[in-house]
């Protein structure tokens, strides 16, 4: 009888281990794949804003409203990791906002602005360092050095 509920017992913390684990598991995967995510958004949200600077202003633009959605996409998914994460707040963030006045900064919405291709490649920068941004909060998060011993 002991031994039956010693087996119990020892399956029972098993089980518990595991659902543990797997509950760590989905939960890195979906801030993983949400960060993922994050860079393929700041790439079309770059690749739209590009598209409206390099044209004349159209507030109506299909561009320039793809480029406005995309930019509340970021801000929406980011505030959800935000939350989960605490490094992404202090790396993510001011690197967002910076995207988001090269983006849409200036006259960016005014009918017949005269097209700017300097601006292009300021949004193509800014969007390389906030995907570094990401990057880094994925790398931080899987890091598994002491700091003792490290580099």
């Amino acid at each position: 009888m002991i031994s039956v509920i010693g087996g119990l017992a020892s399956g029972a913390t098993g089980l518990f281990g595991l659902t543990i684990t797997q509950r760590y598991t989905d939960n890195r995967k979906l801030i993983d794949g949400t960060l993922q995510e994050l860079e393929k958004l700041t790439d079309e949200c770059a690749k739209a804003a590009g598209v409206a600077w390099s044209q004349p202003g159209d507030p109506g633009a299909v561009h320039t409203i793809e480029t406005v959605c995309l930019l509340h996409d970021l801000s929406t998914y980011t505030a959800f990791v935000a939350d989960r994460v605490p490094t992404v707040r202090l790396r993510v963030n001011p690197l967002l906002l910076n995207f988001r006045r090269k983006t849409t900064g200036g006259d960016f919405d005014v009918r017949e602005r005269l097209p700017d291709l300097t601006k292009v490649s300021e949004i193509r920068s800014a969007a390389a360092s906030l995907k570094m941004a990401y990057r880094s909060v994925v790398y931080d998060r899987n890091n598994l050095s002491i700091p003792f011993f490290s580099d």
